[in-house]
């Protein structure tokens, strides 16, 4: 009888050895099933960012590009007798270029013309008008399609423009849409000497000549950088 129960303890000490390694089996292939999926899982998600970037990257490559570009600023006789050294009306040329391979779709123009005081310009508080003051959604072309806007405004002279402390200062936004998303481009530009082309414009008007024959104000782009706007 003891030889028996001895045996049966033997038995049973071993039945729970190999429960034991069964459990310790089962353990190491849950482990290693675990393993398998988040390895699985992890390149699932680097096929799915590279395909993605692919894509991003396609999109980049296809997109449209706008660039607004104030070439130039006429001067225009206001009224009958009304001398440009007093008030005049000031249109300017904003040349929009599509370098991107793909059309760029409503495209739309806002912006200012504020006259800065010299020591001003570079503080200046860029504020755009708000999104009514759009002009009319259009479409450029890809592969440097070109055509021009305007921004006009009247301005009264006074004695700070005519005493050469005043500059034009023209800036604005561009917004259009691709086939995948809306981008946006900002331009700002700072005419150089107004009180020359005040001067110039007023002999010119004197002598009988029209807005189109007068000298454009020169401007030159500054970088007031994308969160300026």
């Amino acid at each position: 009888m003891a030889a028996w129960t001895l045996m049966m303890l033997w038995v049973s000490v071993a039945m729970l050895v190999v429960t034991g390694l069964g459990v310790w089996y089962v353990a190491r292939t849950l482990d290693a099933t675990r393993g398998a999926l988040r390895l699985a899982e992890e390149a699932n998600e680097a096929a799915i960012a590279a395909v993605e970037a692919t894509i991003e990257h396609g999109h980049r490559q296809l997109r449209p590009y706008l660039s607004a570009i104030p070439t130039r600023a006429v001067f225009e006789v206001t009224g009958s007798g009304i001398p440009i050294s007093q008030k005049f009306g000031l249109r300017v040329i904003i040349e929009v270029h599509n370098t991107g391979q793909t059309p760029a779709f409503r495209k739309r123009l806002r912006g200012n013309i504020r006259v800065v005081a010299k020591d001003a310009i570079a503080g200046t508080k860029i504020q755009l008008p708000p999104l009514t003051a759009f002009g009319p959604p259009t479409m450029l072309g890809p592969n440097r399609d070109t055509e021009s806007d305007n921004l006009s405004r009247v301005i009264a002279v006074d004695d700070a423009m005519l005493n050469g402390e005043c500059e034009i200062l023209v800036y604005g936004q561009i917004v259009y849409e691709s086939d995948y998303a809306c981008h946006y481009s900002n331009f700002c530009s700072v005419s150089i000497n107004l009180k020359k082309a005040i001067l110039d414009a007023q002999a010119i008007s004197e002598a009988g000549k029209k807005s189109a024959s007068m000298p454009p104000v020169q401007l030159v782009g500054l970088d007031f950088g994308n969160d300026a706007i």
